[in-house]
Order: C-alpha cells, then structure tokens, then sequence
C-alpha cells in the first residue's frame, strides 16, 4: 500500500463496530461533515476513488497551477495599478484573489468526487458517530511518513531561503519593511520557516520510532 493511500485511509477511516466510519468530505470545505458506517470491500471502493493515481504528478499540477495563478494576478494587478511597486492593497488584492481561487478549485474537486462517490454512498448507512477535528488533526499528522515529512521541511526551508533571498536583493532600494512587498516577504519567510521547523521535528520524531522498533 502506497503512503498516500495509507495516510488517505488513516485520515478518513476510523474503526467502529461492524466496520468503519468514513467522513466523506463536505462540498463546501467547512462544517459539519456526513458520516457513513461502510466495511472493508466498500472502504477499498471509496478508496479507488479518492486517492490520486499519481499523487506526486497531481502535487507537482496543482504547485505549477498555483503558481501561474499567483504570477498571472501579480502581473494584472501592475499592469492596472499605475505604479511600479506594489501597494498594500494590491496585495491584499492579490491574497484575496488567490484565496478565492484556491476555495473555487477545492470546492469543484470535492464536488467531482462526490458524483463519483455516489452511487457507494447513497446505499450506506449513516452513523451518529464522528470522525471529531481533533482525532482528524491527530491522524493527519500521525500519517505523514518519515520521508514525506523530510521532504516538506525540506521544500519550506526553501521557500524560507527564497524569501530571505528577495529581502536581501531589494533591500538597497526598499529597505526592510518599507514597503507593502517586504511584509509580504517576511510574512512568507516566517511562515515557511515555522512549517519547516515543524515537520522536520516529525521527521526526526518518526526517526525516533523506526529506530524504537528496529
């Protein structure tokens, strides 16, 4: 079993009584969430369904997407603000758009999902029983593997160095904090630094384990 696949049904499947309780996602991405009660051939079913055939081919769409995104808004937004260095609202602009392009994307995915998850669902029972936040926090971190979490800090360090990179070019003609693009730096930089420290901390956490259980 791959490790997507493993954290995918760590994520979404709990054991219960007669089977096992699968959160199905909700369209809207926030709030109450349904909750079925299914066994193993229909946990396998929805599975097939909800994990990507190539995980890191749809990552590396979805990071290259984002991307182009975010250099298409930033490039209409100085295109149409009349001046050369971005404005405070200009990146809120830019952060809103970004956010509601993010919201627009996630909200169709879930959507094309259900329909396919909808001929298992609609015979399932539902359950009282939940899938709570806090257990669904515990299993998304207690799934991320050792090289999965070695490899996010490695790509938020990074994004980290890229940041402190941008701050240091441009700090001749906009020292820090002079202007609306070096906040936004700086609130990449840490942001990234604290993601990076986080999941190198799993990693070596995960080390810990595999070491325990050799």
């Amino acid at each position: 079993m791959s490790d997507a696949r493993s954290s995918i049904e760590a994520i979404l499947f709990k054991p219960a009584t007669g089977g096992f309780i699968y959160r199905a996602p909700n369209p809207w991405v926030f709030g109450t969430a349904d909750h079925f009660l299914v066994d193993e051939a229909q946990k396998h079913d929805i599975l097939e369904i909800v994990v990507a055939r190539r995980p890191i081919l749809r990552l590396a769409a979805i990071t290259v997407a984002l991307l182009l995104w975010g250099i298409g808004i930033g490039t209409l937004c100085w295109a149409f603000s009349g001046h050369e260095d971005p404005t405070a609202a200009d990146v809120v602009v830019m952060i809103v758009m970004t956010i509601v392009a993010m919201f627009v994307a996630l909200h169709a995915a879930i959507r094309r999902k259900l329909r396919r998850l909808q001929p298992i669902l609609a015979g399932l029972p539902r359950s009282n029983e939940r899938i709570t936040s806090a257990e669904l926090r515990k299993a998304m971190t207690g799934s991320i593997s050792l090289k999965a979490a070695l490899w996010t800090g490695i790509l938020w360090t990074v994004t980290c160095l890229s940041q402190i990179f941008v701050l240091v070019i441009r700090n001749d003609r906009h020292p820090l904090l002079a202007d609306a693009q070096s906040w936004t730096a700086l609130f990449l930089l840490t942001a990234a630094a604290l993601l990076a420290a986080r999941h190198f901390h799993l990693a070596v956490r995960r080390a810990g384990r595999r070491q325990m259980t050799a």
